[in-house]
């Protein structure tokens, strides 16, 4: 899936094109990640969490 804006650049000679790939997987586990690290947290009730 692509993500964000793609970018173009030059460098003298050539033009150079990219643009951000994110693996579906990769998602879910970093997902995954953040709600495992959130569940960690502790919290007391007052101020933002």
């Amino acid at each position: 899936m692509l993500h964000g804006n793609p970018s173009a650049t030059y460098n003298g000679i050539n033009v150079i094109v990219a643009q951000a790939v994110v693996l579906p997987a990769a998602v879910a586990s970093a997902d995954a990640a953040v709600a495992n690290a959130v569940d960690d947290l502790e919290f007391d009730g007052e101020g933002h969490a």
